[in-house]
């Protein structure tokens, strides 16, 4: 297993702008995860539906943080680890390819 730094992004938000008497609820999260592994990289990314059904707290667009954001997304249909093993298996195959192109044989 090589050694992988992995970094999150949320790339946008989308919201409704009402929702009830809620302003700018969060219902759609575009995020990528980029690994690193000296100058080789690999990313995934998607995007996680978010229902706010008027229960529970609901935390105002301002106020929101990157921790806040993508435990949302961890605990919906991201799962982390997941994500994580597929960048370093990317980066994996970069370092090592398994397919590779060749010459023709003949001259």
């Amino acid at each position: 297993m090589i050694d992988v730094s992995y970094e999150w992004f949320v790339d946008q938000m989308l919201v409704k702008q009402v929702d009830g008497d809620k302003k700018n609820v969060v219902c759609l999260i575009i995020w990528r995860c980029v690994g690193t592994h000296g100058e080789t990289t690999g990313t995934q990314s998607g995007e996680v539906e978010i229902k706010y059904d008027g229960v529970g707290d609901f935390v105002p667009y301002e106020k929101l943080t990157k921790d806040i954001v993508f435990n949302w997304c961890w605990s919906t249909v991201v799962n982390k680890e997941d994500i994580e093993t597929l960048v370093m298996e990317e980066i994996s195959e970069k370092l090592e390819p398994k397919i590779i192109a060749l010459q023709n044989p003949w001259t």
